[in-house]
């Protein structure tokens, strides 16, 4: 999981970091709240997984992973956050769909009123049409919210360099907002 999601970091346009993480930095960041992970294989508890040998024995059954944690302290602390990653040998098979599913079945069961995801960058189309197509309300822009890569102008070695790129905001309220009915599907 830490080497993913450092790839993710490292291609610069879905997560707000701009440096790789130590495994230390990687556990105290995804794994201060709840965290969930999908794995290729039919498994009742969390035992019955077998241990793999190395990071790249992993790459074939880690589909992805999410965390829900508070979005802020305190007395807002009932609205929560939830980070994606998928897999990239595993993009384009659904699993961004199963892990929103997950999110929308489990957050409200962990105790959460609401959930908001402060930066979906305009530039993440796969996130923001999955967001759209589960009923996720857009409650606000933030403009030119993140620098991220292959947004900006071309430079003289014919790739796009960094540039700003608007960040949509998206709201789920567990008390009035039916769970669509795909989400028993899944």
């Amino acid at each position: 999981m830490h080497e993913i999601f450092n790839e993710e970091v490292e291609r610069g346009d879905t997560y707000p970091q701009e440096s790789i993480s130590t495994l230390e930095q990687f556990e105290a960041y995804f794994f201060s709240g709840d965290s969930f992970v999908l794995l290729r294989g039919n498994y009742s508890t969390a035992e019955e997984v077998e241990p793999k040998a190395s990071s790249q024995d992993w790459n074939h059954d880690l589909l992805g992973f999410f965390y829900v944690k508070p979005n802020f302290p305190g007395r807002c602390s009932h609205i929560c956050n939830g980070g994606f990653v998928v897999n990239p040998t595993h993009r384009g098979l659904g699993v961004g769909g199963i892990l929103a599913k997950a999110f929308l079945k489990v957050v409200p069961i962990i105790g959460f009123k609401a959930s908001m995801f402060n930066l979906v960058f305009e530039s993440n189309t796969a996130s923001i049409r999955l967001w759209r197509r589960l009923g996720f309300k857009e409650i606000g822009r933030v403009p030119k919210a993140g620098r991220l890569r292959g947004q900006g102008a071309v430079g003289e070695n014919g790739e796009k360099g960094e540039g700003y790129v608007d960040a949509i905001q998206f709201y789920w309220d567990f008390e009035s907002m039916p769970i669509p009915a795909c989400v028993d599907e899944a």
